[in-house]
């Protein structure tokens, strides 16, 4: 079964529709799958045969109390009948698999083979750029481990440090100073912060893959409607943000900080800014959470400039200066709007996109 691929039939797909529960309530039992991968599924696309079985066997085993859940529970008895009121525990996967899917359906396809492009014409396109540059984004970053947060703070600091002091020889120590005198905490403080960060929102945190270990990493945090506006407010700095303040999905983020490996951490080769850059739309992405808002919802990426060429990347992106600023340090926000429409098209369907091809964490 790990390589058969299965089709819904087309009578049960139209049975089950608005029956499904919510994939949230899936991941909650164990089960792993992409979001795409069970929308094709009610849809009727093939996926793999062993994902229809390990999902009906879930919403079969669902106790009472889950309206949701429930409703998709006794569609699924109600469209098994007797087979079901027989010897419900002794449902076979091969019951299962010729009650639920289309005989027609290929049942050995390989994974390039899945998809086929000619039957979805120029919609295709968006196909292919989602297995050929998400594929690669997803290769290029990782998942944050608890053990390496103070070691990833302190390169933020480093490099705060010496941007602020636009030097970028700038030693360890002396560039330490200067970012806590900006940031006002220190790395033990933050670090401290950031590692609930990381339990609440495993995408707050990640770092991208180097030759020589992490060349890099970014943190965005999804933010409520509430703690955002405080932010612009002047309320509290930014990392003061509470896990219980962090909200997903959301179309508010924040870009706290990217920071780059200082070369003396290592004499293997600099990633560069490019991984970076797919690391924060990975981000904005996952905490997001794009396909579970309301059609052609704008997203709110909010940031900061602590120095020139902070702001001069960010002016780069389109961030336009608020006249506002952060609590305790008095860095300005600036704020970028990504809308559906106009000139934003892409990029706000690029992450929209994205977001269904992510797991609920950073690849490991």
């Amino acid at each position: 079964m790990p390589h058969d691929y299965r089709a819904l039939s087309e009578s049960f797909v139209r049975f089950m529709e608005r029956r499904w529960p919510d994939p949230k309530q899936f991941r909650a039992l164990g089960l792993k799958f992409k979001n795409d991968t069970y929308s094709d599924m009610k849809r009727g696309g093939a996926v793999p045969a062993k994902l229809i079985v390990e999902i009906v066997r879930a919403i079969l085993r669902t106790p009472h109390g889950s309206l949701e859940r429930n409703a998709a529970r006794d569609g699924l008895e109600e469209y098994l009948g007797r087979d079901f009121e027989l010897a419900p525990e002794t449902l076979t996967d091969d019951v299962i698999l010729s009650r639920l899917s289309d005989e027609d359906a290929p049942r050995a396809l390989s994974t390039g083979a899945r998809f086929d492009f000619l039957q979805r014409g120029f919609d295709g396109v968006v196909e292919f750029i989602k297995r050929r540059f998400v594929r690669h984004v997803l290769k290029t970053i990782r998942a944050c481990s608890a053990d390496e947060v103070p070691t990833m703070i302190q390169w933020v600091y480093i490099a705060a440090g010496r941007y602020a002091a636009d030097k970028p020889a700038l030693p360890f120590r002396d560039a330490s100073l200067v970012a806590r005198e900006l940031i006002r905490i220190s790395e033990d403080e933050y670090a401290k912060r950031a590692l609930e960060w990381l339990e609440h929102c495993p995408w707050s945190i990640v770092l991208v893959r180097g030759s020589a270990g992490p060349s890099g990493l970014s943190i965005v945090l999804p933010l409520s409607n509430q703690t955002y506006d405080a932010l612009l407010d002047g309320q509290f700095p930014t990392y003061a943000c509470a896990a219980e303040q962090l909200d997903s999905p959301t179309d508010r983020v924040l870009v706290e900080a990217v920071a780059e490996r200082p070369t003396e951490h290592s004499s293997g080769p600099a990633g560069g800014t490019r991984p970076l850059f797919y690391a924060l739309l990975a981000q904005v992405a996952a905490q997001t959470r794009c396909w579970q808002l309301p059609p052609r919802t704008p997203i709110h990426l909010l940031s900061f400039a602590p120095s020139p060429l902070a702001r001069k990347r960010l002016i780069a992106y389109g961030f336009k200066p608020t006249g506002k600023y952060m609590h305790t340090t008095g860095v300005e926000f600036l704020v970028r709007t990504l809308e559906r429409d106009g000139t934003d098209f892409l990029a706000h369907s690029f992450i929209h996109m994205l977001s269904h091809e992510l797991e609920d964490e950073p690849p490991a």
